[in-house]
Order: C-alpha cells, then structure tokens, then sequence
C-alpha cells in the first residue's frame, strides 16, 4: 500500500514554506504577497539579530503586524 508522505530533514526553507499550497490561499484571503511576507520575516529577523532593515516597506509592514 502506498504512503502519501513526504519524509523531511529538518525544518522546511521559508521559500517552500511560502510555496504551500495551502499557505498561499491563505495568504491571498488576506491580501498579503509572498514577497511581502519575504520580506517582514527578512526585517524581524533582522531586528531580532540587532540590526535595522533597509527595506523601504519593512516598516509598514512591521506595523502590520503591530496592529494585529
């Protein structure tokens, strides 16, 4: 009998994590692109890290976040 398993080593890359299928629907029932998603996990982990993001819309996006 067959699996329908997939066997992972390790924690998944942010790219496959925003390629989900099921990801993405969810991200598009809140209006959010993948690069925008990109790109606020770039800046926390950045600010996280001690350093600033250069990104001209990280900080929108961060209040984004903030709001919620």
């Amino acid at each position: 009998m067959p699996t329908c398993r997939r066997q992972l080593d390790g924690e998944p890359s942010l790219s496959e994590m925003l390629a989900d299928p099921i990801i993405q629907t969810i991200m598009a029932r809140d209006g959010v692109a993948g690069d925008e998603m990109a790109a606020l996990i770039d800046t926390v982990r950045s600010r996280l890290a001690g350093k600033r993001s250069d990104a001209p819309d990280a900080d929108r996006l961060v209040s984004i976040v903030d709001r919620e």
